[in-house]
């Protein structure tokens, strides 16, 4: 290192730097072979974002609901409804069945006499062809979109506008229609499987006693019927505990009674298993006058066969006459 001349300081000297033949530019990349990101410039003179107009915010949130919460099959079954009762008023209009007050547009154009249509429409489907209460609701809530949607209907009312002069509000909401619909939904029978009760059995071993089961069917039939239905019942009240009984889950009372001690836990609701109800299925019946239900029927099916066999058929049939009046 050469010193400098006496008299000059040593200080600049010392940090003074070689100049580099390849100098990095700034904001270069420290590693080879990569280019360096491009900083987003800004510019001062850019114009602020445009704000959505209210129309365009009501239609994308339009498509969003159609999007995500009505299903392709739900679209579908709305248009088959409303297409159908279209062309229903169309042939009943031509035909003259209803009143002159209602024209074949009554769907299109929206006036006072639109509800009258549709409840002759929901009248014709319920009541005429049988349909169920998923029918009625099909239609109310098809044509309650097409007349919110299509004819632009709003609210959840149907009043007449004095100051206006004109109907306001979705014609599904007409006090009549909505009546019919409620009648339908107390009068239909529900289509999925239900349990048979007590009361049901009862009902039909009263029906087998009656008259007009003696006019149409035999004594045998009634008999075999009665047999079958008991013991069928039977079984499928207890079909748990004959699936998952167990010797070991048998217990005994203070008595001596055996028992097998269960518990109900009804899933729909969603109930905890910790606070269900408990039962205690008793497996043998104490000696008494009464009879099991599995057994009545079956004791009166065999003593009814064992008259039939030893006796003639004549006599047979008067003791069983005698001894089943019925």
């Amino acid at each position: 290192m050469c010193l400098p001349p006496v008299g000059q300081p040593l200080r600049p000297y010392l940090f003074k730097r070689r100049p580099q033949k390849n100098p990095k530019k700034a904001g270069s990349s420290a590693r080879p072979g990569r280019k360096a990101a491009a900083k987003p410039s800004v510019s001062n003179t850019s114009s602020p974002t445009e704000l959505p107009s209210a129309p365009s915010l009501l239609n994308h949130n339009q498509q969003t609901t159609d999007e995500w919460y009505k299903s392709p099959r739900t679209k579908k079954d709305y248009g088959n409804y409303v297409k159908s009762g279209k062309a229903w008023i169309i042939e009943w209009t031509s035909e003259g069945t209803l009143d002159d007050e209602i024209s074949a547009d009554a769907f299109d154009i929206i006036t006072s006499e639109t509800p009258l249509p549709l409840r002759a429409l929901t009248a014709f489907k319920c009541e005429h062809l049988e349909r169920g209460f998923a029918t009625a609701e099909g239609l109310r809530s098809a044509f309650k979109d097409y007349f919110e949607r299509v004819c632009g209907c709003q609210g959840d009312f149907w009043k007449y506008n004095s100051h206006m002069g004109n109907w306001e509000g979705n014609p599904v909401f007409e006090s009549g229609y909505e009546s019919l619909q409620n009648c339908h939904n107390r009068t239909s029978t529900a289509t999925q499987a239900l349990p048979m009760l007590p009361a049901d059995l009862k009902m039909i071993m009263e029906y087998l006693d009656s008259t007009e089961a003696i006019k149409y069917f035999t004594v045998t039939q009634r008999l075999y019927f009665k047999a079958f239905l008991t013991t069928a019942f039977t079984l499928w009240t207890r079909n748990d505990e004959l699936i998952n009984l167990q010797s070991k889950d048998i217990l005994r009372s203070a008595t001596g009674i055996p028992y097998h001690e269960f518990a109900l836990i009804f899933h729909k609701t969603n109930k905890d298993p910790t606070k269900d109800t408990w039962f205690r299925l008793i497996l043998l019946i104490p000696k008494s006058t009464a009879t099991p239900i599995s057994m009545l029927g079956k004791n009166i099916w065999r003593d009814y066969w064992a008259v039939v066999f030893v006796e003639p058929t004549f006599t047979a049939f008067r003791r069983v006459v005698d001894r089943f009046p019925d």
